[in-house]
């Protein structure tokens, strides 16, 4: 799931993971994804940062959730390496 309000952000995590093969459901908000979260069930959130903390607070479950900053914004290759990180450690 992508979480974020600026279409712009969202929809270029959502490009990288599709580039990737995951499915990405994107939420426009934090509110939207808190209320789908618990039906739809995502492997993994992506979020702006303070987005990110507000989802781990607020998760009726623990969900991994990848933090998006701004370096991250500017190069995929470092967001993709966070992604295949928390992949990782659900894997385990």
């Amino acid at each position: 799931m992508v979480v974020g309000d600026h279409a712009a952000v969202g929809d270029a995590i959502g490009a990288v993971l599709a580039k990737l093969k995951f499915a990405v459901a994107p939420s426009p908000t934090v509110d939207d994804a808190l209320k789908i979260l618990v039906s739809l069930r995502p492997d993994l959130i992506v979020a702006r940062e303070e987005d990110a903390a507000r989802i781990r607070r607020e998760c009726p479950e623990n969900r991994s959730v990848v933090a998006v900053n701004d370096a991250m914004r500017h190069d995929p290759d470092l967001l993709i390496k966070e992604i295949r990180g928390a992949l990782r450690t659900l894997a385990n």
